[in-house]
Formats: structure tokens, sequence, C-alpha cells
């Protein structure tokens, strides 16, 4: 947060002074004419750099300053975590709205059963294009209590699984549980020109670890790294392929 005030002070500072010579004002923040922006490192190997609000009316702050004393200024914004751009994809997609309600009980219930790992409960953010894209089209109507399972990158491919495993009596209670990512993720590497056809390393992973999945051999799969040159170039990171290893451990 630090770094996006440092960055946005300097303009908002222009504008202002642009705007008023007003002393001891406080001026709200144009989201038709600013950006929110963010870097983040990616797993070591590379910064990535991204923004939020990409359509009006995702956040709203404002700047307060003193011209007789600027030192004091201070930069407040509020931002809605849906409006994070996720890359180059049509407007439509940024103005979807999938209003599920959730489920405290289910979710404190959840918290509870997991004793050797801390759950954190999180009542603010919504739900990511990765869950709303594949619930939509199944539950139009947004009527169902959904709660989401964030992802930690920071633990080894083990760690997904065996908490799987111990939400495996969600299952006994009628809870459907939903692994939405992709086997094969590497966009990197995408290349337009093969609409209706992947590359041979992908098609070769997928059929290895169908063949896996349908014979109850979840260990390769688990120790994924080890599946050859295939597997680190279909999954050069692990966020899309976790979740089919906390399916696995259901």
């Amino acid at each position: 947060m630090n770094s996006i005030r440092n960055t946005r002070a300097g303009f908002l500072v222009l504008a202002a002074t642009q705007m008023s010579a007003a002393f001891a004002s406080d001026y709200l923040l144009d989201d038709q004419h600013t950006s929110i922006v963010f870097a983040t490192n990616h797993f070591g190997l590379s910064n990535t750099y991204g923004m939020f609000g990409k359509y009006a009316g995702k956040y709203a702050g404002k700047f307060t300053v003193d011209m007789n004393d600027p030192e004091s200024a201070s930069f407040q914004v509020v931002i809605d975590p849906a409006s994070l751009d996720f890359g180059v994809f049509p407007r439509e997609l940024f103005e979807v709205t999938y209003a599920a309600p959730g489920s405290q009980k289910m979710a404190q219930s959840v918290s509870e059963s997991v004793t050797d790992i801390p759950i954190g409960l999180d009542q603010k953010w919504g739900l990511d294009h990765g869950a709303w894209s594949v619930l939509m089209p199944v539950f139009p109507d947004a009527n169902i209590p959904v709660m989401e399972l964030s992802i930690d990158f920071s633990k080894p491919a083990s760690w997904p699984y065996d908490l799987g495993r111990i939400l495996v009596g969600l299952r006994r209670r009628g809870v459907l549980i939903i692994g939405s990512g992709n086997i094969v993720h590497n966009l990197g590497m995408l290349n337009p020109r093969m609409p209706d056809s992947g590359f041979d390393w992908a098609d070769a992973l997928s059929e290895k670890l169908t063949t896996l999945i349908l014979k109850h051999d979840h260990r390769p799969i688990i120790d994924y790294t080890k599946l050859g040159r295939e597997a680190m170039l279909a999954v050069p990171t692990p966020d899309h392929y976790y979740p089919l290893l906390y399916t696995l451990g259901l």
C-alpha cells in the first residue's frame, strides 16, 4: 500500500494544485483518469505489474493536503478486490457480477475442523474469476452459498493434497467441492495460430495425469516435478495446478 501511496502522491498533488489554490482541502480521486497499480514478485522469477479498477466505479479515494503543512498530506483509497485487471480480456468480463451468498456458519465449521493448520476467515474478498466463471453456467441464479479456499504458493504440493484429506468430511455433509484450474497452464507459450490443437508436451502430460487419476495413483501427481519435461512446461507455476491436488485428497 505504501508503494501505491508514494507512486500516486506526486500526481495527485499536481492535480490538486491545478484544480484549486485552497488550503487544507480534500480532493476526491477521479477514477476516470487515474489507475491503482501494484507490483509483486512472481515466485522469485520476475516482477509482475498489475492494476485495479480498469473500468470506472471500481474504487474510491481522497487526497487530503494542507498547503501550509504539505508533509502531513495523506491519501486514502478503498479498492474492490474483484476489480483486479487480470489481462487483456473483453470489458464484459470485468463487468460480471456473481453475488452468491456466503455461509459464515460453514466457513467457521471448516476453520474449526482443521486443527493442525491455521485457517483465516475473510468476509470482504470477493469470488475470484476462477470461481464465478465455473459457477455461473451451473448455478446462474447465484442462490447457492459459496466460499472460496485460497491457494498457498509457499507450500509444497503435498500440502494441498493433505488438506483436502482433512476436509473430506465436507463431502459427507453434502457440500459440493469444485477444483477450478488447469492441468496445463502456460500462457507464455500460448500460440494463437493453434486454436484447435495443443503442443505435444501438453497432450502428453494431460494423458499421463488422466491415466494416473483413473488408477487412483496419486503420488506421481503430487510429485509432478518428477514427471519430466512436459510437466515443467505445462506447470511453470503451481497456482492453477494445486486445485487438482485439493480435489484428489478429497
